[in-house]
């Protein structure tokens, strides 16, 4: 009875195969699994950004000349209720060169004009808060690091499922196509596929809610062309692009 007790823990052996020497190497199985990560950048000026910084990143980032946006959407009629002296604007269109001399002023007036005094809008649909779909080697470094001394394997809920296999290993080893995860699970035993839906929803929670989460309030300043964004790496998300999935094999 003692022996079969231990042998429950064995796999990949005969029972006489492992009564000839029960105190052998144990069979380890190693599964791979993969995620995707994506880091975020929030503009982080408000109002209070530089026009110059402005204008040189929508320029050289995203291709577009806003200083000309602003003279072709601006509506002179709009102006003139912005301006003491109306007759100077009625009826007349502004030019790229008149806007950029006085951005300040006719930015206000367009943000009105075109979102309503929403900065927030006007950063979505310039494309100021961001997502970039790749992560440098010193991201990584920091992920896996991170990752693999938090050691999440300890709080496996073996006893939930009714479980009775071991978890040896589980750490990030590996990044592909610039921003998709690979770790690797080491186990005492071949798994079950219900053991292996098990393991993945485990992950899927700790990615989400768990270290993950945590993981994700560790934000850096970085700047770009003068303009300041809060960033971040995202281990898990609902929507958006890339589609996120966990893989486990």
């Amino acid at each position: 009875m003692r022996y079969l007790k231990l042998y429950e823990g064995e796999i990949k052996r005969t029972f006489d195969e492992w009564l000839e020497n029960p105190k052998s190497k144990r069979y380890e199985s190693i599964y791979t699994f993969e995620f995707p990560v994506k880091k975020i950048f929030n503009i982080n000026e408000g109002r209070s950004f530089n026009s110059e910084s402005l204008i040189k990143f929508l320029k050289n980032e995203r291709g577009i000349d806003i200083c000309q946006n602003i003279a072709n959407e601006l509506e002179p009629e709009y102006l003139s209720a912005e301006f003491d002296d109306e007759e100077e604007f009625i009826g007349e269109k502004f030019t790229k060169d008149e806007v950029e001399a006085n951005f300040d002023n006719y930015f206000n007036i367009w943000l009105e004009q075109q979102f309503k005094n929403d900065m927030s809008k006007f950063f979505r649909m310039y494309d100021l808060d961001y997502e970039e779909h790749s992560i440098n080697e010193l991201e990584f470094e920091h992920l896996k690091d991170s990752f693999n001394q938090e050691d999440i394997k300890q709080f496996y809920p073996y006893r939930e499922f009714n479980q009775v296999f071991k978890i040896i290993k589980m750490y990030i080893s590996d990044i592909k196509e610039g921003n998709v995860l690979v770790g690797k699970i080491e186990t005492n035993r071949d798994l079950t596929d219900d053991e292996k839906e098990s393991i993945k929803d485990y992950l899927e929670g700790q990615l989400s809610d768990g270290w993950g989460n945590s993981f994700s309030q560790n934000t850096e300043e970085e700047v770009s062309y003068g303009l300041k964004f809060t960033t971040f790496i995202l281990t898990w998300w609902n929507q958006g692009y890339p589609e996120w999935y966990l893989e486990l094999n």
